[in-house]
Order: C-alpha cells, then sequence, then structure tokens
C-alpha cells in the first residue's frame, strides 16, 4: 500500500509525483461502484430487493489511523462511511440491510511468508473467521 506521506524529493525544489491511488480505486471507487450495482439488480430480483443483504469489506483501517497507508486508512474508512450513508435508504426503500466488517489483518497472497512472518501473530484475522461474519449477517 503506498505511503501518502513518502519523501520523494529532500531537497524540496521539485513537485512531487502524483500519488499512485490505485489502492482508492480498488478499495473504495469499486465498492461504490459495486453498492450502487447491488442496488439496481436487487430490484430486479423476484423479491424486489426485499431482504437483500449487502456486505462490504471495510478494515480495522476504517476505525483507526494507519500512519504507514493512509491512502488504504482513508479508503477503508470512506467504506464504512458509504455504508452508514446508504443504509437507511436502502432499507427503507428497498428493504436491502447493509453491513461492514472490518477485519485486522488477513493472510493472503498480496506479501511473501517472509514478510507475513514480520506480523505479530495476535495482528491476524483468519480467513474463515471473515467468511462466517459474512454469513452471519446474510441470514435474517
Amino acid at each position: 500500500h503506498a505511503n501518502f506521506y513518502a519523501v520523494h524529493d529532500t531537497t524540496k525544489s521539485r513537485i512531487p509525483p502524483e500519488p499512485d491511488q490505485r489502492v482508492v480505486d480498488i478499495n473504495l471507487k469499486s465498492v461504490i461502484n459495486t453498492t450502487y450495482l447491488a442496488q439496481h439488480y436487487f430490484r430486479l430480483s423476484p423479491h424486489g430487493g426485499s431482504d437483500g443483504v449487502l456486505v462490504m469489506t471495510g478494515s480495522t483501517g476504517s476505525l483507526y489511523p494507519a500512519e504507514f497507508c493512509a491512502m488504504y486508512a482513508a479508503a477503508k474508512a470512506g467504506v464504512l462511511n458509504l455504508m452508514r450513508s446508504v443504509a437507511v435508504s436502502f432499507h427503507q426503500v428497498d428493504g436491502i440491510r447493509t453491513y461492514t466488517i472490518c477485519p485486522g489483518t488477513v493472510r493472503t497472497n498480496l506479501l511473501s511468508a517472509e514478510r507475513w512472518g514480520a506480523f505479530p501473530a495476535a495482528y491476524f484475522t483468519a480467513v474463515e473467521t471473515v467468511a462466517a461474519r459474512v454469513c452471519m449477517r446474510a441470514v435474517p
């Protein structure tokens, strides 16, 4: 994840390069697009959206500052607040329940085993735990 505050030129004589915003595209913009497509397709379903469930993936970065990955934390905070912003209208108008899960670090293929080894074991949330929480939310 890109460090938003990375030092690019210690002389301060040049404008720094534009930040790589793929982390925002992937972790926030895609969720916004999916949310509105989900609402559209829930409405087209035989139940008209009633009892539909939309679970968004946040992170502990949704809740707490993360100085080494500020854009990631900002994107995940945006996911949580997107859910908060649409939850009432989605439910009142269409009967769609919305949730955001905010797991801690989940071991994925994004990093090597060696890099994951630098994290304390207590930081990890098992992927099975995340899946179980999503399934819990899907049941009315």
